[in-house]
């Protein structure tokens, strides 16, 4: 760092970093980050996180203390942070070039620590920084009126009726939300980035919400439905051919179908959420239940109007299901955090979709919450 305002730290001052909003404590996560291009070095003191002035990132640094390396890259200054600093907020604080060990220099910010993100981010099951970024980062949230307040087109508006609504939960079987089998065991083997997003999603994030959301539906005394995707015969005959040549593309490519029959342990739903003996579990051999299988006329005759989706993925089966069900004109809400993919922005792409035309995405809180109120 080169000389700055009075009280700015000396070039050689000691070495730990808030890289990227991870607190690097003892260079724990330095494997993490391997495979980093090295384009510079700049070096601050641990109260500190680097953050560029500039509207991308500059590039990588490298820091090296007690012959431990740590490489990364420098943080874009969020413009919520930018305008405490043209506040004048935190005093003290640093403001001016860094210099990086290639002759380079950037114009940043030392933010004081108290004041940023310090959690303790573990990403080495994504393999590196860029990795787990490709998959699981990133900040864009879900359209709504607060997120994209310029948009023309009014949005949905949905006559809810909690007397009339019915929980569906979508496609959640062994075959796509156990690790331990199908397509997520696959996964850990040929892509095991997208394995460790999508395994934490479902099993921290989904299956638990979903869980919530089944036992708070049936203690309001309402329907509760499941939907199973795959083939009805054993042989798959009764599958599109597409589909058909889609599951022995798969298997040639991995070892393992994209697809499994009903009667395998695979098709089965997943056991933290199965089924009641008085729910509905409706058989789908496409991605819709509403192309195929009679779940409409059920719907009806159950008295549901007001569908809570939940399930995998997002932007196939649920995005279709909701697609398909507004349609019709139910209404549809979809939750968040009771549904998952295999890239976060996909998920997001997929909800902001739905959430402009089709339904309104909620949180599995105030879908709880909503259904408390029912007297």
């Amino acid at each position: 760092m080169t000389d700055g305002p009075e009280g700015a730290l000396p070039a050689d001052e000691a070495v730990t970093l808030f890289v990227n909003g991870t607190l690097m404590r003892g260079f724990k996560l330095h494997a993490n980050l391997a495979g980093a291009e090295f384009l510079g070095t700049a070096r601050t003191e641990p109260r500190y996180r680097l953050y560029s002035i500039g509207d991308v990132h500059p590039g990588m640094f490298e820091v090296t203390d007690g012959g431990v390396s740590v490489t990364g890259e420098v943080y874009r200054l969020p413009p919520e942070v930018w305008l405490r600093v043209e506040s004048g907020e935190p005093p003290g604080l640093y403001k001016g070039l860094v210099r990086l060990d290639d002759g380079r220099t950037l114009e940043g910010i030392l933010y004081p620590r108290e004041m940023a993100e310090g959690r303790h981010l573990d990403i080495s099951a994504y393999g590196d920084w860029r990795s787990y970024m490709d998959v699981a980062g990133g900040d864009a949230a879900v359209d709504s009126p607060d997120t994209l307040g310029a948009w023309s087109f009014p949005w949905p508006v949905l006559e809810l009726d909690w007397r009339r609504a019915a929980l569906v939960v979508i496609d959640v079987q062994n075959y796509g939300a156990n690790p331990r089998t199908g397509v997520l065991d696959m996964l850990a083997r040929e892509h095991p980035a997208v394995a460790a997003y999508v395994t934490e999603r479902v099993e921290q994030t989904m299956v638990p919400n979903i869980r919530r959301l089944i036992d708070s539906f049936r203690a309001a005394g309402r329907e509760v439905v499941y939907t199973r995707h795959g083939a009805l015969l054993p042989d798959g005959r009764d599958l599109i051919a597409r589909r058909r040549r889609r599951d022995m593309d798969a298997f040639a490519a991995t070892g393992r179908a994209a697809m499994w029959a009903r009667g395998s342990y695979e098709h089965e739903i997943l056991d933290a959420i199965k089924p009641d003996a008085g729910d509905l579990v409706i058989d789908k051999n496409a991605s819709s239940p509403f192309n195929g299988t009679g779940i409409d006329q059920l719907l009806r005759n159950l008295g549901a109007r007001t569908l809570v989706l939940t399930g995998t993925a997002t932007d196939m089966c649920v995005e279709t299901t909701a697609r398909d069900a507004a349609d019709r004109g139910y209404d549809v809400i979809v939750v968040e955090d009771a549904t998952a993919t295999y890239y976060r922005r996909h998920h997001i792409a997929s909800l902001s979709a739905i959430a402009r035309v089709y339904g309104q995405v909620w949180t599995a809180d105030a879908v709880v919450d909503a259904l408390g109120q029912l007297k």
